[in-house]
């Protein structure tokens, strides 16, 4: 959506959330990796000075992880496997009836099994009740101390210090999380937020090295991009074949690079730069990405 549509069309993201969370109410939430959906909802409502937090919920993509032995997992993949009479675009009801059809079709083989499964749980329920109560006072402190106070304690409680107290290599590791929680904590945020900022980082350098936002340039995929925002983005390589790339253009799914070119799109914050070569070589040619034809014209300033 541009800027200009919403302005025209969007209400406040406060109202927003509010009436979404009123429909929900206390009902079961589902979706297809719904932890990251989760999560940025947590974020977005921080941001607006809402309380939320869901711990219950159903998660397709684990599910059908346990559940199924298949090359992919992803939700068009699975579709396709299945034979599924919904499938997935960019259509946010596409997606909703698509993850509906394949909990229906799950629900039948976790059944099968889950007496056996629930008696061997509660045989060991002893031997892991103490770390869930561990967890849940951790969990119930998240939001009064600040992510390094948090950090401190968990290591400490968890007896991760003592377990280490002879690896060198380990306890650097475990010193420079700790320096890294002190730098990035911004003490203008309440320690919830500041906690999901920290984790956003943490999801960031989780394969690259550290980063410092300041004079330093991140170099990601658009996947590890996902739920984080910059003010300046560049996009390079933006030519057919390559962004959508040959085998998805062979095997039908456009949709599915389409969706990760929007991810791209929506990370940048003030401005976005989209590049693209003409030559791959001196015999091969290339052409602009058939994405690029998509956008907006009012919203694009072309250069070179």
């Amino acid at each position: 959506f541009t800027d200009r549509f919403l302005d025209e069309n969007g209400e406040e993201p406060r109202d927003v959330l509010r009436d979404f969370l009123e429909f929900i109410g206390g009902g079961m939430l589902v979706g297809h990796n719904v932890v990251f959906d989760i999560r940025m909802l947590e974020s977005a409502c921080s941001r607006n000075g809402i309380a939320f937090m869901r711990d219950s919920y159903i998660d397709t993509l684990s599910l059908a992880r346990r559940f199924m032995e298949t090359n992919s997992y992803k939700l068009g993949d699975l579709a396709e496997r299945l034979s599924l009479s919904q499938k997935p675009t960019h259509r946010a009801m596409d997606d909703v009836a698509t993850t509906w059809e394949l909990l229906k079709y799950l629900v039948p083989r976790i059944e099968r099994g889950a007496a056996e499964r629930r008696r061997t749980v509660q045989a060991a329920a002893h031997v892991f009740r103490p770390l869930a109560e561990q967890i849940d006072k951790w969990r119930s402190l998240m939001a009064q101390l600040r992510p390094y106070q948090l950090l401190d304690l968990v290591l400490e409680e968890s007896g991760l210090f003592h377990h280490y107290r002879r690896d060198e290599k380990r306890l650097r590791n475990i010193d420079e999380l700790r320096n890294t929680a002190r730098e990035i904590d911004d003490r203008k945020m309440p320690p919830l937020q500041a906690l999901e900022a920290f984790v956003g980082f943490a999801a960031l350098v989780r394969n690259i090295d550290r980063i410092d936002r300041k004079d330093r340039v991140a170099v990601i995929t658009i996947h590890q991009a996902k739920g984080l925002e910059f003010d300046v983005v560049f996009m390079p390589g933006l030519v057919h074949y390559e962004f959508p790339n040959y085998g998805a253009m062979l095997e039908g799914r456009i949709d599915e690079e389409w969706r990760i070119f929007y991810v791209g799109l929506t990370r940048a914050k003030q401005k976005l730069y989209i590049s693209w070569h003409e030559m791959a070589s001196p015999q091969k040619r290339r052409e602009p990405s058939q994405f690029l034809r998509l956008l907006p014209r009012d919203i694009v300033v072309r250069s070179g």
